[in-house]
């Protein structure tokens, strides 16, 4: 009898593994595999991918919410009492370089790539969502944002540099960093336009309300 109680227990601590790991490696599709067909059309309606197939021109409208901040270290968006940050970093202070890999489809350069998206976050209320580190693993020459905000006075609190575009209320919208929200509020879609001219690619972090799905995440080749 204990040896079949350990047998089903081995199998059940099997299984938690095997699908702890089919959940990781999921966490990366392309356009073409959205498993929601809702979604796909949805992510049809601003992704580059998406409007280059002519069957899904006719996707469903999105709300886009504007930036707050945009420099080269950190995209914010602010819409109701949620707030994303995408933060980005240069890379070869921490030994970045010696760890990249050349065969990664999304280094968007032909030479060694010089920053990294390094960590997003969403929080709504007080609530923060869990995003696992994956999400953001891989992706290298994000775009810095050509716009600069209007200078202010001095922040006089160091460590709030860019205080001061967060009361910039007219932000342009932006072709490399977008936010949509799904008319009845229950998706969010953060999209990331990153890389060089001819080693594009694209990614699109996809919420449930605070729920983090998956990303999607293709390659542009082809479409310049």
């Amino acid at each position: 009898m204990r040896t079949k109680y350990l047998t089903v227990l081995v199998l059940l601590v099997s299984f938690q593994l095997g699908y702890g790991q089919a959940k990781e490696d999921s966490n990366t599709i392309n356009f073409m595999n959205i498993p929601d067909e809702m979604i796909k059309k949805e992510i049809a309606f601003f992704s580059k991918k998406g409007k280059a197939l002519g069957s899904y021109l006719e996707s469903t409208k999105l709300k886009e919410v504007r930036p707050w901040v945009c420099d080269s270290l950190v995209v914010v968006f602010h819409f109701g009492d949620t707030y994303i940050n995408l933060y980005l970093k240069e890379m070869g202070s921490e030994g970045q370089i010696d760890s990249f890999i050349p065969a990664s489809l999304f280094w968007g350069t032909n030479v060694k790539p010089t920053r990294i998206v390094d960590s997003l976050a969403l929080s709504y209320h007080k609530f923060v969502s869990k995003i696992p580190k994956a999400a953001v693993s891989g992706l290298y020459e994000p775009s810095i944002c050509d716009f600069v905000p209007p200078e202010r006075k001095k922040n006089k609190i160091k460590w709030l540099p860019n205080l001061h575009s967060f009361f910039q209320k007219n932000l342009p919208l932006l072709d490399c960093y977008k936010v949509f929200t799904s008319l009845d509020k229950s998706h969010t879609y953060i999209y990331m336009l990153a890389g060089e001219v001819g080693r594009r690619y694209e990614v699109t972090w996809v919420f449930h309300y605070t729920d983090y799905l998956y990303r999607v995440v293709d390659n542009l080749d082809s479409d310049d």
